[in-house]
């Protein structure tokens, strides 16, 4: 799909063997704007050690100042793709951390609603057994009275029985006497 390191690379074994014009014929074939970078910047060095080697000195310069600019550009681009994924890479650390952070403030969260719900539910039980414990004090005063109440309606009885015979022995008693 991409000629154009096969066209340099003949182009560096043309150049090898001496064969200068082979050499820049297949350099030129390797020229195009939507070539991969490091293809442009390895033609550029390859047509300086080409002219060099020629004794074209000017158009070897050419070359090598184009070759400068166009490795301190792909330097900057690669610096630039650096930093890029530094920063994502940051970002990621970044969001990590938050993530982790959230989790453990969640898990706070839910503890400290544990706790509130263990308080509430002791304070439940707390108010509950007081309340059952004023119902039972409640209901044994109750009990006492209707204790003393049934020992008040057994002496009441037991009055009225006494009363009764007493009423009997006088009766008795005034029946002896008027006769």
């Amino acid at each position: 799909i991409d000629v154009y390191p096969t066209y340099l690379a003949l182009s560096n074994l043309f150049y090898q063997i001496d064969e200068l014009d082979s050499a820049r014929y297949y350099l030129e074939k390797t020229y195009s704007p939507l070539a991969n970078p490091y293809t442009i910047t390895d033609r550029l060095y390859m047509g300086y050690i080409i002219e060099e080697d020629a004794g074209n000195i000017e158009k070897a310069l050419d070359y090598l100042v184009r070759y400068q600019e166009a490795k301190d550009s792909l330097y900057d681009a690669q610096r630039q793709v650096d930093i890029i994924d530094a920063e994502k890479r940051h970002n990621v650390v970044t969001l990590h951390r938050e993530a982790r952070r959230l989790e453990r403030s969640r898990y706070r969260l839910f503890t400290v609603v544990v706790v509130l719900c263990l308080v509430c539910v002791l304070i439940y039980q707390i108010q509950e057994r007081r309340r059952l414990q004023k119902i039972n004090e409640k209901q044994n005063l109750l009990e006492e009275k209707e204790r003393q109440l049934v020992l008040l309606g057994q002496r009441i009885e037991e009055n009225a029985v006494a009363l009764e015979t007493l009423e009997q022995i006088r009766k008795e008693r005034d029946g002896v006497l008027s006769d």
